[in-house]
């Protein structure tokens, strides 16, 4: 017997393996995830033939049906039907509420790329939904939809993209929505091989995605066509940007034969592992040579901090002692923004935590912050007021500083016992979302964010599910600066 685990004890225990087909095309619609993926694990391990097949898709295009069975019934249309689904794949790509999903099980198996049409990711990237045009444009990198390169260069770089400083660590350690759309084009350009028309872009409006695409390509094209542009260029930001791109092509990462290994530590040098010389290689250090022994003293600079970052290898420009470049940036950055108004908004958890080991904070001040930010409208200090959130009177001897930090930073990482988010359906159509204060054979009461309790008979409840989220919404901490939330925390930590 293969039984689906009990989620709590709402979530039944079902053995599928006794199930027919038609029973477990049905436990699709199932609200519990483990049964619906119980559910297609088995029917695909069968040989269902067509039946099942036309059922699941029957179910993918119920629009009475919620997002998450829909999306199941789809992708286990898509499995079971394998080549042949195409069509209705495509079919669904036009219903707005599949149309994301639709497009990764097109994009799932590239030995059908020749029969997937391009029209329905060339139409996706026009959508508003942001999912969808990474979906389209993941799917245009793996199917090799090469009609799809012009409107992937004329995708823009946001303002707010930085080349990572040295010794710093790179966009991903900051949260940035606006860069995942064009690092996903240029991941599908370098997928394209998109070579000429990258070089094609330069000095046009889409030059930013061009060049930050020619970043990859180990093509001496490239390399002739970044050169030419720094010396048509008088713009030292420009030319400064270009020395990084050829710099990350001066070497590339070797095939791995299995005769070295990388060993156990990380190793945060970049861009390789191993580097090894190519044939573009020797025009970019005679290049970079050249424009060294023009620049003065503090032109220079900038040729030893690439042959640092890129590990150029070229002995003449030095490096820089990264330890002491280190410490210098950490005491110099925390010292000049740990009271910016809105900095732990502009900030990555990692560092947010790190700058609070070293600022310790104001417990007087961080008790004035606490009425200020609104946290006594949900949590109580004193044990008064109505019960909307956990009871903050005694935290400091539950959780320590990070733990406390975590939980305004991020409500779902931890989620206080008890108070769970709780979405109750009842036999009336009756929808209810809160924490669930009191709970007999025959009654529930629930207790929704704005304090308000509701009870309600458990005859009534056709569905309990509990979510995986707090009430308390994330960002309320986001206008603050690293000193206020230290303070915050310390008056928090002191509660006990």
């Amino acid at each position: 017997m293969r039984a689906v685990p009990r989620d709590w004890q709402y979530e039944p225990a079902v053995d599928v393996t006794e199930a027919s087909h038609r029973r477990l095309v049905a436990l699709l619609r199932s609200p519990y995830a483990k049964v619906r993926q119980a559910a297609q694990f088995e029917l695909l391990g069968r040989d269902t033939g067509g039946k099942a097949t036309r059922s699941a898709w029957k179910l993918a295009a119920d629009r009475s049906l919620g997002m998450e069975q829909r999306v199941a019934a789809l992708y286990t249309y898509a499995q079971l039907a394998g080549e042949a689904g195409i069509g209705m794949l495509v079919e669904a790509t036009t219903d707005t509420a599949l149309q994301e999903f639709a497009l990764r099980a097109l994009a799932d198996r590239k030995a059908w790329a020749s029969k997937v049409p391009a029209e329905p990711f060339l139409a996706a990237l026009r959508s508003d939904n942001p999912r969808v045009r990474a979906a389209a444009i993941i799917g245009i990198g793996r199917l090799g939809i090469r009609q799809a390169i012009g409107e992937l260069l004329a995708i823009p770089v946001p303002a707010s993209f930085r080349t990572p400083a040295l010794g710093t660590e790179g966009p991903h350690a900051t949260p940035n929505s606006e860069i995942v759309i064009p690092h996903l084009a240029v991941k599908a350009l370098v997928a394209l091989d998109a070579v000429e028309e990258s070089i094609a872009a330069l000095g046009t409006p889409q030059d930013g995605i061009a060049r930050w695409a020619m970043r990859y390509f180990h093509d001496e094209r490239v390399v002739s066509a970044l050169i030419q542009a720094y010396g048509n260029s008088q713009d030292s930001t420009y030319r400064a940007d270009i020395l990084q791109g050829l710099a990350r092509i001066h070497h590339r990462e070797p095939s791995y034969d299995a005769s070295w290994w990388w060993g156990t530590r990380p190793d945060t040098h970049g861009p390789y592992y191993r580097t090894e010389e190519w044939t573009g290689t020797p025009a970019i250090r005679d290049f970079f040579i050249a424009e060294w022994q023009r620049s003065n003293g503090g032109g220079r600079n900038i040729f030893k901090l690439l042959n640092t970052k890129y590990r150029l290898g070229i002995d003449r420009f030095g490096t820089v002692d990264m330890e002491k470049a280190r410490e210098e940036a950490k005491l110099v950055d925390l010292e000049a923004i740990r009271k910016k108004k809105g900095q732990v908004g502009e900030s990555s958890i990692e560092d947010i935590l790190l700058a609070l080991q070293r600022i310790k904070g104001d417990a007087e001040e961080g008790a004035a912050i606490f009425v200020r930010q609104g946290c006594g409208a949900c949590h109580s200090v004193d044990g008064s007021g109505v019960q909307k959130g956990p009871f903050m009177g005694q935290i400091g001897s539950i959780m320590n500083r990070e733990q406390i930090a975590e939980s305004i930073l991020k409500p779902n990482a931890s989620i206080s016992q008890g108070f769970a988010t709780v979405q109750l359906r009842t036999k009336g159509g009756e929808s209810y979302l809160g924490f669930v204060t009191a709970e007999s054979a025959g009654k529930l009461t629930l207790r929704n964010i704005a304090g308000i309790a509701t009870e309600v008979d458990v005859a009534d409840i056709t569905e309990r599910k509990e979510l995986g989220y707090s009430m308390m919404p994330e960002g309320l901490a986001n206008a603050l600066s690293f000193e206020e939330l230290a303070s915050l925390v310390a008056y928090l930590e002191k509660q006990k």
